[in-house]
């Protein structure tokens, strides 16, 4: 078996799972927005932004390792 070549996890609370289903089921938009306690509107309302006027620019920022 192929070990993947995956950053070290600095935290006992982070792990890594296999997960199933699409990243993006339909086009983004700014209706996926969800903001936690993070405190990064900001940044979560620009992303809405660039969804609504080009959902290809967010699909266009992840690649597919095929893992």
């Amino acid at each position: 078996m192929k070990v993947p070549n995956l950053p070290a996890l600095d935290s006992p609370l982070a792990h890594y799972a296999t997960v199933t289903g699409a990243l993006f089921p339909s086009m983004p938009s700014h209706l996926d927005e969800h903001q936690g306690a993070l405190g990064d509107c900001y940044f979560i309302s620009s992303l809405g932004a660039i969804a609504d006027s080009n959902p290809n620019a967010i699909r266009n920022m992840f690649i597919d390792n095929g893992d």
